[in-house]
């Protein structure tokens, strides 16, 4: 089986692509958290056949335990774990051919590009996987002063990994379908690219 159809083997020539049956590991849940991971800390590196990519994320010494809990998601798959001098943990999974294709797909001019369809595929749990990965929260009312009874705050993300379609793309997402309403602005002397939300939202 080629990408075009059935062929006898005998008309196939070195270096045609032929068709493979793989097993696929990843659950839905899995997707989910590969998805949004893939948006905040989280990588696809291929493999040397290209034919498989790994998963890899890291975090800081103050969310090893939030590092540790998405591991143990991946317990049928298994991950390897290891820290740096500075006591951050990365955790890699090993090279899945189902991941090859999204990794292709994302990875384009050294960018992250969200296509319609990836956007069209993620879940609140997706979501709330790459706000804790990138995102923050900023106190910048205690609630003492009357106008600010409730409090007030901003939750920004930085998204400067994604192509500025992407970007664009993922505001419209957000708004058409979660009713979000993120500004898009360059934060800090670095200008990266980042999102912040109102303070309701």
């Amino acid at each position: 089986m080629t990408p075009g159809g059935w062929r006898d083997a005998a008309d196939l020539a070195p270096g045609d692509r032929v068709m493979e049956r793989v097993t696929e590991r990843l659950s839905p849940l899995q997707w989910e958290v590969v998805l949004g991971g893939l948006m905040g800390d989280g990588a696809l590196s291929p493999n040397r056949s290209g034919h498989a990519a790994r998963f890899r994320w890291g975090h800081g010494r103050k969310q090893v335990e939030y590092a540790d809990w998405k591991a143990s998601l991946f317990a049928n798959v298994g991950t390897s774990r290891t820290t740096n001098a500075k006591d951050a943990v990365f955790h890699d999974m090993k090279p899945l051919p189902e991941l090859a294709e999204l990794r292709h797909s994302v990875y384009v001019g050294g960018r992250k590009v969200l296509s319609e369809e990836y956007l069209k595929a993620l879940t609140p749990l997706a979501l709330a996987i790459w706000y804790q990965d990138n995102g923050g929260f900023q106190l910048r009312a205690k609630g003492l002063q009357e106008r600010a009874s409730d409090g007030s705050g901003r939750s920004e993300i930085c998204v400067q990994a994604f192509s500025p379609g992407s970007r664009d793309r993922l505001v419209e997402y957000l708004a058409d379908t979660w009713d979000l309403h993120p500004r898009l602005h360059l934060r800090g002397a670095r200008q990266m690219a980042t999102l912040s939300f109102p303070k309701d939202e």
